[in-house]
């Protein structure tokens, strides 16, 4: 099974990438923990797996 995702990065948990791996975020858990922690692997560029994302829009700072 896959699952894909995409929407509010706040809303699905969207995880803060590394260089060689995903760090869920602590302030906004979402979808995505919610599946790691029921055994779905999350999708690196160097490892294969069942929960894909989509950054639906860039968060934008105000100057």
């Amino acid at each position: 099974m896959h699952v894909y995702l995409c929407g509010n990065p706040s809303m699905i948990g969207l995880p803060q990438t590394t260089p060689d791996d995903h760090v869920l975020s602590p302030e906004s858990p979402g979808v995505i923990e919610t599946l790691v922690h029921r055994g779905f692997p999350l999708e690196t560029a160097r490892v294969p797996g069942n929960i894909h994302y989509e950054k639906y829009w860039q968060q934008t700072v105000a100057s």
